[in-house]
């Protein structure tokens, strides 16, 4: 079993930022630390805790545009009742509030908080006298705070960077132009793939997103892929869905909802056009 040790945890939040702070940059975004005391001493154990901050870290980076940056600022807060740690992560030129997977699977409670005009903050209020750790197994309680941050990391770069590989190829084209280029279209793609089940989701949209106008979108995106951004989503939508019925995950009207078609009538016309073949194609050599 493990236990919770009562010392000062910034030095820990500081190492978190430290260890991601390679990651940010290579999104083109900078990550800053803020602390208000120089000192906060609680209960705390560092399993119970950095999980959630490196999922929250590595997402809002990830959703975040080129040459934003992200803030992670550690304060003290009293709600009445007892002294609480305040943890906030932000942004100040994007709207995340409709990014899910930001806080999905998270242990501890996290706020999310529209910043006016354009801008989103994830807070985590904790105890800090009452931090329960969790029991791990065959881990050594000698073990230092810091060796967790690389195992969460990693486990973190793997899930936010799953796409398809075809979508990978026009990402490394990318990168042979400039490496701005190269992330930007990266950011682009991880902002789609959190979309993908929303049928209005739109050009629109995605330039919002990326804090650009649609024209400013369409002069970036088009020399880069040969698609304007309206023409290159469906394109992102539907090899999805064709890789996700090769791999049999569903069904094709699931599919096609899944990938933001309402109408299963109209993806497989969309779907051949893209491809040549309807999509029943796939599934009755499954079958066969």
């Amino acid at each position: 079993m493990v236990y919770p040790v009562k010392t000062d945890i910034l030095p820990l939040l500081r190492n978190l930022v430290e260890g991601i702070r390679l990651y940010a940059e290579a999104n083109g975004v900078a990550l800053l630390f803020e602390s208000d005391p120089d000192s906060i001493e609680m209960e705390y154990h560092p399993q119970k805790l950095l999980p959630d901050l490196t999922q929250i870290l590595c997402q809002v980076i990830t959703y975040t545009p080129q040459d934003d940056t992200v803030t992670i600022q550690a304060g003290m807060l009293d709600d009445g009742k007892q002294p609480l740690l305040q943890i906030k992560i932000f942004n100040t030129s994007t709207d995340l509030t409709g990014f899910l997977s930001i806080r999905h699977g998270l242990t501890n409670k996290v706020v999310m908080n529209r910043i006016e005009p354009q801008g989103t903050s994830f807070d985590i209020h904790l105890p800090l006298e009452t931090i329960s750790a969790p029991q791990i197994p065959n881990k050594s309680s000698s073990n230092s705070d810091y060796e967790f941050v690389p195992e969460f990391y990693k486990k973190l770069r793997k899930q936010l960077h799953t796409y398809f590989s075809s979508i990978k190829n026009l990402e490394k084209v990318a990168e042979t132009r400039s490496k701005r280029d190269g992330i930007f279209l990266k950011k682009l793609n991880a902002i789609l793939m959190a979309n993908l089940d929303k049928e209005g989701f739109d050009a629109s949209e995605l330039a919002t997103a990326l804090a650009l106008s649609r024209s400013q979108l369409y002069r970036k995106l088009k020399p880069l892929v040969g698609f304007s951004p309206a023409h290159y989503i469906r394109y992102v939508r539907l090899q999805k869905a064709k890789e996700f019925l090769e791999k049999g995950e569903g069904n094709i009207g699931d599919v096609a909802f899944n990938v933001g078609f309402v109408s299963q009538s109209h993806f497989t016309r969309a779907f051949k056009e893209q491809f040549g073949f309807n999509p029943s194609h796939i599934t009755r050599q499954q079958e066969s």
